[in-house]
């Protein structure tokens, strides 16, 4: 008898594949501008934070 997998589990399992290849894709084309779809604002908003710490972070001098 099959060991049984929690819902939880089983519904990120699902999508494991998907995330994978996803996160694949990202690391293989860094500079590709990504979709900003309207269903994915938090999201968007949280790429658009990141990428201004990131653009903020590059334009300080070094310490030290």
């Amino acid at each position: 008898m099959p060991i049984p997998i929690p819902p939880r589990r089983r519904a990120f399992a699902e999508d494991q594949a998907v995330l994978e290849r996803q996160q694949a894709n990202l690391l293989r084309w860094p500079d590709r501008k990504l979709l900003m779809l309207n269903i994915d604002s938090g999201g968007v908003q949280s790429r658009k934070v990141l990428d201004r710490f990131i653009a903020a972070e590059r334009t300080m001098a070094p310490v030290g």
